[in-house]
C-alpha cells in the first residue's frame, strides 16, 4: 500500500463530509491507499457522517478513543498505518482534485519528505491565496527549506513511514501547536524536501472551533513550552551548520509566543519571557552567516520585543 490518510475528528460534523468527499472523489484504486479516522472523543454527530462512508469504503479503518487531543489522535493513527507513506489531514480541510494520482507520481522516487504548497481558503472567497507562489518543483536540502520556507502545519508533508520509525517521530502529548516541535524534527532528519509548486491541500481558516482562531494564554504557554523543547532538540541533536539554522527557527516560535490579544494577559506573560527573548536575540545578532533582514530583526528584539511584536503583527494583518 502507497499511502495512508490519517484524520482526527473531533467537533467537525459542518466539515467532516466535505473532506471525506474530496479524497474519495479521486480516480486512484482504492487499495492503494487507506483512510484511518481517529475519533477523538467528539460529542457531535461527525461519526455519524463518518459511518455512512465505512459502510462503502473498505480501505477505511476507525480507531475511537477518549478525548486526548490531536497530538495522542495523530500518534494512534499512526501506529496503525500500513501505508509506505503517512498524510496528516486535518477534517475541516480538504484536498485538490487528483491530488492522490499526483502524489503517487512522486512516491515511487522515494523521497524521504514531500512538501505540497498550501491553499488558504476562507468563507469568503475574494481572501482565498497561495501560501506562497512557487514557480517550479524544488529539492531542497534541509538547511535550505528550514531558512526559506514554511515549517509548520504538518499536513503539508507527506511523508515517508520509514523516516518516522527510523527517528520515533511523534507528536508531544497535551499541548497546541505540535506542529512546530514536530516539524522541525521531521525537516531535520529528512535531510531533504521535496517541494510541489502545486498546491494539493485546501488550508481552511474558517472553523471557528480551530485553535488559531482565538488565541488564548494557553497557546502562549504552549508555545513557548515548543520553544524550551526546540532548544534542547538543537543542543543535544543537530549538528554542524544546521544548528543555527535550527536555533533561529526556534527563536521565530518563540517570538510567536508573543500572539496574545489580551492586554493584561500579554503583559504578565510578555514580563515572564521578556529577558529570555532579548538575551537570545542578542546572541544571534552576532552569529556569523546571517542575513542583513535577520539581523535587523534579531537587533529589533533585542532592545525591544514590545516593539518588534507589535510591527509583526501589522505585516501580518496587511498579508492576511
Amino acid at each position: 500500500m502507497e499511502l495512508s490518510i490519517i484524520i482526527p475528528v473531533y467537533n467537525v460534523e459542518k466539515y467532516i463530509r466535505r473532506c471525506l468527499d474530496s479524497i474519495y472523489n479521486q480516480n486512484i484504486p482504492y487499495e492503494s491507499f487507506e483512510v484511518i479516522i481517529v475519533n477523538d472523543g467528539t460529542p457531535d454527530k461527525s461519526m455519524e457522517v463518518v459511518h455512512e462512508y465505512l459502510n462503502l469504503h473498505k480501505n477505511m479503518k476507525i480507531i475511537n478513543q477518549e478525548n486526548q487531543g490531536l497530538s495522542i489522535a495523530r500518534n494512534n493513527g499512526l501506529a496503525a498505518t500500513e501505508g509506505k507513506y503517512v498524510w496528516f489531514i486535518d477534517s475541516d480541510d480538504w484536498i485538490c482534485e487528483d491530488s492522490i494520482k499526483c502524489l503517487f507520481g512522486y512516491l515511487n522516487k522515494q523521497y524521504n519528505l514531500i512538501a505540497t504548497n498550501l491553499y488558504y481558503t476562507y468563507d469568503n472567497p475574494v481572501n482565498n491565496r497561495f501560501e506562497r507562489e512557487i514557480n517550479k518543483d524544488l529539492l531542497l536540502c534541509s538547511k535550505d527549506y528550514i531558512s526559506n520556507y514554511s515549517v509548520g502545519a504538518s499536513q503539508r508533508f507527506i511523508i515517508k513511514r520509514d523516516l518516522l520509525v527510523r527517528f520515533q517521530l511523534k507528536f508531544y502529548p497535551g499541548i497546541l501547536h505540535e506542529d512546530a516541535e514536530f516539524n522541525l524534527k521531521l525537516v531535520y532528519y529528512a535531510k531533504q524536501v521535496y517541494l510541489l509548486k502545486r498546491p494539493l491541500y485546501f488550508y481552511y481558516q474558517g472553523n471557528a472551533n480551530s485553535i488559531m482562531s482565538s488565541w488564548k494564554l494557553k497557546n502562549s504557554e504552549d508555545m513557548y513550552k515548543v520553544y524550551r523543547l526546540l532548544t534542547v532538540f538543537w543542543k543535544e541533536k543537530v549538528v554542524n551548520d544546521l544548528k543555527l539554522t535550527c536555533r533561529i527557527y526556534s527563536f521565530k516560535v518563540l517570538l510567536t509566543s508573543l500572539d496574545l490579544k489580551n492586554d493584561l494577559e500579554f503583559k504578565l506573560f510578555y514580563t515572564k519571557i521578556k529577558k529570555e527573548i532579548k538575551k537570545e536575540a542578542l546572541y544571534l545578532l552576532f552569529s556569523k552567516n546571517v542575513t542583513l533582514k535577520r539581523r535587523f530583526i534579531f537587533f529589533t528584539c533585542s532592545i525591544s520585543p514590545y516593539f518588534f511584536n507589535i510591527i509583526r503583527q501589522k505585516i501580518e494583518k496587511v498579508r492576511a
